[in-house]
């Protein structure tokens, strides 16, 4: 059936497409968004990636650091670990903090602050792991905290009937001055039974990619392409579709990024003629697998509200005049401070309402990226209009290392049936695919190939999300974010497929499916 379900979507888009139109090509000298890729890129070392002879065994610990002090900071030696949730469960008004794991960079507070001598309270629940050269070298915990107050530091771990303690660290050292250090050691008898990773076979059904970036936001910005700045064009979609064929990704949500200089109200064209020419060039194939979707870019992408009826105008030009079938409006991204971001708008901006009514009339989905700031708003935009379909993704936090709040999207599907959320592979890789140097193909399929580095990210990925994902099992699909040049080329494609097929074989059998593909057949058929 799945197979059935997906031909009906992409023969409609190749259905709705007209013959191409020729249209004046684009002076790449007079296009504001396109700078010389020199002028751009910087050096950026590759990660260094220690193997060993085995995998090491994991374990999931709970950490609690409870202190009066100003400031205080926990460094661990000998393990290694990684965050995969925290929360202050108690402290309020300013409060800096700082964590990787089970190690506490910082938990600070200004000396004249409301909150000066409370008890602040974090939890943070880790995964770690012992590096098998370490085995045998002592693990220890050293905690630092300005000269007054108490720092309390417990580790334990749930065993499915209740939490055990397994170590208590206390430094109420008061030295009269500032950076008293205790440490402690810690007994690796006291871990409790390692992580059962075994899993079943990798799941090897159809994918749909709901997050894909025809031409990446910051490509479109930092990079000259010439006049080919659409990733899956005219030359490049017979290998780009046969390597998507052979992962078995049978369609993809694609983001085609318009420039901000087509609100022109004389220009009776509707995206850049190059973007026009190429995209046709390749619904129209009979192996398409794109959903286009219309991507408003940023600064005045968007135009301010004085221009709605500009900004509207020139989405009826593309959405209903425009030869490319658009299936949906986004990404929208409104806070973030990056080239896509829309700095001086909200999500319940009068002509964001507008959007989501547009939308819903003309059976368009609405893709936003919000941030963690956004979520009362991002409420107010989803209660705004109920029929209007909402793909959502993102909602990080930067103090938790770029992971989503499970918290926030449980009660986002309690409270929104219109709601849906792509899990992205960008998210799911951290570092390893959306960091600083993204550029840097060797860095990523250094992290990717190494056993290390993969597994504890598949690991971490699990732990967060497979309860989202069972929780609300018709409303989570699987996504990539692939948006750079290199991300579509095939070892690329394949590694990143690949850990997305193995984090899908730790989900229930009866829900694999439905977060792989289904899900987002439903979405666009509603």
């Amino acid at each position: 059936m799945y197979a059935i379900g997906v031909s009906l979507i992409l023969l409609c888009v190749i259905a709705c497409a007209e013959s191409i139109k020729s249209l004046p090509d684009i002076n790449p000298t007079e296009d504001p968004l396109s700078v010389h890729l020199d002028e751009w890129r910087t050096g950026c070392p590759p990660s260094i990636i220690t193997e060993s002879d085995g995998d090491p065994e994991r374990y999931r610990l709970k950490a609690r650091v409870e202190t009066t002090s100003l400031w205080t900071s926990v460094g661990v030696s000998g393990l290694e670990s990684m965050t995969s949730s925290r929360s202050v469960i108690q402290g309020e008004g300013e409060i800096n903090i700082q964590i990787e794991g089970l190690e506490v960079f910082e938990i600070s507070r200004p000396e004249d602050g409301a909150n000066v001598g409370q008890n602040l309270i974090l939890e943070i629940d880790a995964l770690l792991w012992l590096p098998a050269h370490q085995n045998n070298d002592p693990v220890e915990f050293h905690i630092r905290k300005e000269g007054s107050g108490t720092t309390i530091y417990t580790l334990s771990f749930d065993d499915g009937d209740s939490i055990k303690e397994i170590a208590r660290y206390i430094n109420d050292t008061d030295l009269g001055h500032g950076d008293n250090l205790n440490t402690f050691l810690f007994d690796l008898d006291s871990l409790p039974p390692p992580l059962d990773l075994s899993v079943g076979e990798q799941y090897d059904g159809p994918l749909f990619d709901t997050h894909l970036h025809l031409v990446g936001s910051k490509d479109i910005k930092n990079t000259r392409l010439k006049d080919e700045r659409v990733h899956i064009n005219s030359e490049t979609a017979s290998s780009i579709f046969a390597t998507l064929e052979n992962e078995n990704i049978i369609g993809v949500i694609g983001f085609l990024p318009i420039s901000h200089n087509r609100f022109n109200e004389n220009d009776d064209g509707s995206v850049n003629g190059t973007y026009q020419n190429e995209t046709l060039a390749v619904v129209n194939r009979p192996d398409n697998k794109i959903i286009p979707f219309l991507h408003p870019l940023s600064h005045t992408g968007i135009p301010p509200n004085g221009d709605s009826e500009k900004f509207f105008k020139f989405i009826e030009r593309n959405i209903k005049n425009s030869k490319i079938p658009f299936r949906g409006i986004g990404e929208i991204h409104t806070s973030y401070p990056q080239t896509d971001s829309y700095d001086s708008m909200s999500l319940i901006d009068p002509i964001m309402l507008d959007l989501y009514d547009y939308a819903a009339v003309n059976d368009l989905v609405i893709m936003i990226h919000p941030e963690l700031e956004d979520i009362e708003d991002l409420h107010l935009a989803l209660n705004h209009n109920p029929e209007a379909i909402f793909l959502i993704h993102g909602i990080i936090d930067s103090g938790d290392g770029g992971q989503p709040i499970a918290e926030h999207l449980e009660t986002l599907f309690t409270k929104h049936q219109n709601m849906y959320f792509s899990i992205d592979a960008a998210i799911m890789l951290g570092n390893s695919l959306m960091d600083s140097c993204i550029h840097n193909k060797d860095q990523f399929m250094t992290n990717l190939n190494s056993k290390i580095s993969y597994h504890n990210m598949l690991t971490a990925s699990v732990e967060f999300w497979k309860p989202v994902i069972e929780s609300h099992p018709t409303r989570v699909m699987w996504g990539t974010d692939l948006y750079y040049w290199w991300h579509f080329e095939p070892d690329v494609i394949h590694v990143t497929v690949k850990f997305g097929r193995d984090f899908i074989s730790y989900l229930e059998p009866d829900i694999q499916d439905q977060f792989a593909y289904r899900n987002a057949i439903d979405m666009l058929s509603r």
